[in-house]
């Protein structure tokens, strides 16, 4: 079975009715309120190593690294390139990457990376790239799907939502009913819970998890904000302990209130940012 488009979203408005309720900059307002105990999934960081045999892929822009977790960029003495500026000189807006940049006391300083740098990598150089935004990786989700399983009935169908701006989206897919939240809206499908680590984003897109799941009888939801580094789970205590204690998974509890989480929460500057530069960070 593929993704099937849902028949009618009226089963799945208590999903935008909570979320509408939600607080927009908080967990309340990606994942819906109700349930005993919630977690933060946090999507892997990258760390790169130029090599001879990927330098002509890293000057081409292709993913090239292995995953780490945030608790190892905490402590690690790598550069990190991550975030990006607003630039604005004369009235012309450019846009450019920040690298955080650990001091020999400690911390981190942030600074500005012109387009222009990664035409001077060299064999040798290292450095940690951000978490992936709005998707689990493949991995994650295997594992996810694995320990859901236990609250979900084995051929009980869920509910899948994409957010209805991907441009991959098909004709057909951009037929399926949906719901709404403030500055976002799904498209709903139903599949079995299989599918949570499956791509909605076609054989052209690359991989892109639903951002939404959740089975009928709602004993959990799984929100991946598309511009959030983390996948958020509501359930019960011993669904959510389940998820906290897998150790393939970097897991951490959080409560509604809390603000979004992102890569930055571990990088903590201790400098002024650059003159007349802003850090566009919607998780600030």
């Amino acid at each position: 079975m593929s993704f099937q488009a849902a028949n009618n979203a009226d089963e799945a408005h208590w999903v935008s009715k909570a979320l509408g309720e939600g607080e927009w900059s908080n967990v309340s307002g990606i994942v819906p309120s109700g349930f005993e105990v919630y977690a933060a999934v946090r999507h892997p960081a990258w760390r790169v190593e130029c090599t001879e045999e990927n330098l002509s892929d890293l000057l081409s822009g292709h993913h090239c690294g292995r995953p780490v977790r945030w608790a190892e960029v905490a402590e690690s003495d790598l550069p990190v390139g991550y975030g990006y500026v607003y630039y604005t000189e004369r009235g012309i807006a450019q846009d450019r990457g920040t690298q955080f940049r650990r001091l020999q006391q400690g911390g981190w300083i942030v600074e500005e990376i012109p387009p222009a740098s990664m035409q001077t990598l060299r064999p040798g150089d290292a450095w940690i790239d951000g978490p992936k935004e709005g998707t689990l990786e493949p991995d994650q989700a295997r594992t996810l799907r694995n320990v859901l399983a236990r609250e979900t009935e084995n051929s009980a169908l869920c509910w899948f939502g994409i957010w209805e701006g991907f441009g991959y989206l098909t004709e057909a897919q951009r037929t399926a009913p949906t719901i709404e939240a403030p500055d976002r809206r799904w498209h709903l499908f139903r599949a079995t819970l299989d599918h949570l680590e499956l791509s909605l984003g076609g054989d052209w897109f690359e991989y892109q998890t639903a951002n939404l799941a959740w089975p009928d009888n709602r004993n959990w939801c799984l929100a991946t904000e598309i511009d959030a580094e983390v996948t958020y789970v509501g359930g019960d205590k011993d669904l959510i302990t389940a998820i906290l204690d897998e150790p393939s998974l970097e897991a951490v509890p959080v409560r509604l209130g809390d603000r979004l989480a992102s890569l930055h929460d571990v990088l903590t500057p201790v400098v002024e940012w650059p003159t007349n530069y802003y850090l566009a960070s919607r998780f600030e």
